[in-house]
């Protein structure tokens, strides 16, 4: 299959916010504890903010006949320059990966990851990173999949409602 991969435009919003409304429900099956229901998990001042800023990127795929957005990501450039413990570094962060459920399977994520390695070729970047949910298994599998690993993991003690923890769980 043929995919089309550009910066978003500003008409492109619709679009996006129908597959960021996607992932958010993917988000709220999972965790409703943190995710609210919301008609508009990417809001359109957060959307043109994005699109004008210096350190964002949001690009759109779309099916390759330009009929329908498939997919998008948002990423960001960052950078450590100077740090007495981390070396010089410039990382393209993704922030969003999303593509249509419908299309899931088809080769479309990979192409889309593919030029966002690209892209940051082209950024001179160090390394490619993204954060994704411990419980989106679906996710996980397909970031292995491409060539993504383990960098590091960020736990949670829910204050409140602590779990039972038995003796032999315990390392003390």
């Amino acid at each position: 299959m043929e995919f089309h991969i550009r910066e978003a435009q500003h008409e492109d919003y619709e679009a996006v916010c129908s597959l960021a409304f996607q992932l958010h429900t993917i988000h709220i099956s999972a965790r409703p504890d943190i995710y609210k229901p919301t008609d508009t998990p990417m809001e359109r001042q957060r959307y043109e903010e994005i699109m004008d800023g210096s350190t964002h990127f949001l690009y759109v795929m779309d099916d390759g006949h330009k009929q329908k957005v498939i997919g998008y990501a948002i990423c960001r450039l960052d950078r450590v320059k100077g740090s007495h413990n981390i070396h010089d570094r410039t990382c393209l962060f993704i922030e969003e990966f999303i593509v249509d459920g419908s299309s899931r399977g088809d080769g479309a994520g990979t192409c889309l990851f593919q030029f966002i390695k690209s892209k940051a070729k082209e950024l001179e970047a160090d390394s490619i990173d993204l954060n994704v949910a411990a419980f989106n298994k679906e996710a996980i599998s397909f970031y292995q999949k491409i060539g993504l690993r383990p960098k590091s993991l960020r736990m949670e003690y829910p204050v409140g409602h602590e779990p039972e923890v038995s003796r032999i769980e315990r390392n003390d």
